[in-house]
């Protein structure tokens, strides 16, 4: 499966935050701008939750991508597109 989030502001005090799996959007929410706090720690596969110690993700990830700026849809589809096979999706 092949997760991408992208996050944009769109306000002073709000940005978007879009996921997609294997290519396609799942999901769009708004958020505060402060709850997406750029100076906070970025870290792969742990969500800092209201749960003791957050979330962990307990499996294997095989690629991460970070880019200075927020992708398009059409982006993170073409990009799926390019590596689905490696993973035989």
């Amino acid at each position: 499966m092949c997760v991408t989030k992208t996050q944009e502001r769109i306000s002073p005090t709000n940005v978007e935050i879009k996921f997609f799996v294997n290519g396609t959007k799942v999901s769009t929410m708004e958020v505060d701008y402060e709850d997406a706090d750029p100076s906070r720690a970025f870290m792969v596969g742990y969500f800092d939750n209201t749960a003791p110690g957050g979330s962990v993700f307990d499996g294997e990830i095989s690629d991460v991508q970070l880019y200075d700026r927020t992708l398009s849809e059409s982006e993170v589809e073409n990009n799926f597109i390019a590596v689905k096979d490696k993973y035989g999706l």
